[in-house]
Parts: C-alpha cells; structure tokens; sequence
C-alpha cells in the first residue's frame, strides 16, 4: 500500500492534496508547509511556512527494479529544474539528495526517492538558502524520519 509515516518538529498545515485512483495506477500528492517556531503571518494576515514539504507517491502496474526507475519516471514528470544536487544517501531502493538552485533566490533543501515493490515514493523538503543554513540538521531529520 501507499502508507508512510513521517515526523517534524512542530505542527503541519495542508495546504494541498490531490489523487487519482485507477485500476493499475494510483497516485498522491501532498504539500504540507510547517515552522520551526511559529506560523509567519505577515500584514495581508497570509500564514508562510520556513519549509515546504511534497510528498507524492504512486503504485505502478509494474514492479520498481530500485530508486532509479522510479527517479527517472519522476524527473520526466517534474521536467528540468535549476538545482545542484549532492547525494547524501544512496541504497538500491532509496536515494537522498541536498540541493540549491543555480540561480537566485537559491531556493535550498533535500529530496529523497524511495522505491518499495510496485511503489515510488518522492519527497522534497524546500525552503530559503538562509532557513537552510541555520535549520540544516532539523531538516534532513525530516527527510531521514521518512518511513515507508
């Protein structure tokens, strides 16, 4: 199944979701947003968040050979971006990355792709280059408590 379970250092807002159920595929999407201190509300009264959080996960109709497949498959869904990725970990069923983008505002973060039998899991943690310096360990936490 699609399950997964993972923790952060204080509460998530939704602030989306989608998925689409079919007989051979399924697919879900979230993006969470949360803080490492309080919700930013500026003056218009919009609530921000220090991170981003997407997670998607799909079930194909075919078993996943490793992190790769399903690496591939995501990068022709997502299209080419602008960020600089380091590994930080890598078995035959999970790779980690830490990325920034090449150009400003050098959005910052870590992405990790995750394949177990027939499912792919993919999720990306986003914030500012400067949350990303001072919340560097707090973050990749995240990533790591990612349980499939």
């Amino acid at each position: 199944n699609m399950n997964y379970s993972i923790r952060v250092p204080s509460s998530l807002k939704i602030i989306s979701k989608r998925k689409r159920i079919y007989t051979d595929y399924n697919f879900s999407g979230l993006l969470l947003g949360f803080s490492f201190h309080k919700e930013i509300i500026n003056k218009n009264g919009f609530s921000g968040y220090d991170v981003l959080l997407a997670i998607n996960t799909e079930k194909l109709p075919y078993k996943i050979k490793n992190y790769r497949t399903i690496e591939d498959h995501w990068r022709k869904r997502l299209g080419a971006d602008t960020f600089e990725r380091d590994v930080i970990k890598q078995t035959d069923k999970q790779i980690i990355y830490s990325y920034k983008d090449k150009y400003p505002p050098h959005y910052s973060g870590f992405e990790g792709v995750y394949s177990k039998e027939s499912y792919g899991y993919y999720i990306k943690a986003i914030t500012s280059k400067e949350l990303f310096q001072k919340y560097r360990k707090q973050i990749i936490e995240v990533i790591n408590n990612f349980k499939i």
